[in-house]
């Protein structure tokens, strides 16, 4: 019995000490939308992870400094429905709200130049 506490709390302590979460509580499922280059410019690795939950709203991950990019949902009609500035010097992740939009097919780009830029579909 002691032995058996002893591993508990040894146990215990060393999650603890690396950080591992216990809980499974999941607030909201996310799933990866496909990004697109927009250029001929060929990448190595998406510097732009970008998810969609339930609700529909976006969050992007920059996986790069890449300064400042514009960020622009269009319909289908290629109207921009919004737009945001976001400097990926000072901030590696942003939150869209774009469940607010109307149901529908959109287009999200990331603009990082005229000659530059990432792009993805997804639907309300």
């Amino acid at each position: 019995m002691k032995k058996t506490f002893i591993f508990l709390i040894t146990l215990f302590l060393s999650i603890s000490s690396f950080g591992i979460s216990l809980t499974t509580d999941v607030i909201y499922s996310e799933k990866i939308l496909q990004l697109f280059l927009g250029t001929v410019r060929p990448r190595a690795i998406n510097p732009i992870v970008l998810y969609i939950n339930e609700e529909g709203n976006l969050r992007a991950e920059f996986n790069k400094d890449q300064g400042e990019i514009l960020i622009r949902i269009t319909d289908t009609t290629n109207t921009p429905v919004y737009e945001s500035v976001m400097n990926t010097s000072l901030e590696r992740e942003t939150y869209i709200p774009a469940s607010t939009l109307p149901a529908g097919t959109y287009t999200i780009y990331f603009i990082i130049d005229d000659d530059n830029y990432w792009y993805a579909e997804f639907q309300l």
